[in-house]
């Protein structure tokens, strides 16, 4: 009996994504650096101390400029409808 061949994951073809996902993809390697970046910087950059410092704490002031990065660059998923 012959076994059946596995699919390689390299050869699956993917159905086109919806949303987010797809505006996403849209996006060049330059506008996705630009966006990492500003939001790195927003998360980690201690402007008292002029360096990026890993151990930095969030508050929600730091997680709303993060969301305002998303929406500026049209990031934010669309809601479900329910019901």
């Amino acid at each position: 009996m012959k076994k059946a061949k596995k699919h390689s994951p390299c050869k699956v073809v993917r159905k086109k994504r919806p949303g987010i996902q797809e505006r996403i993809d849209s996006l060049t390697h330059e506008e996705l650096a630009t966006i990492i970046k500003h939001i790195v910087w927003l998360l980690y950059f201690d402007e008292e101390n002029s360096i990026y410092d890993p151990d930095i704490e969030w508050d929600e002031e730091t997680i709303d400029h993060v969301a305002e990065v998303l929406v500026e660059h049209a990031l934010l998923p669309k809601k479900k409808n329910t019901g």
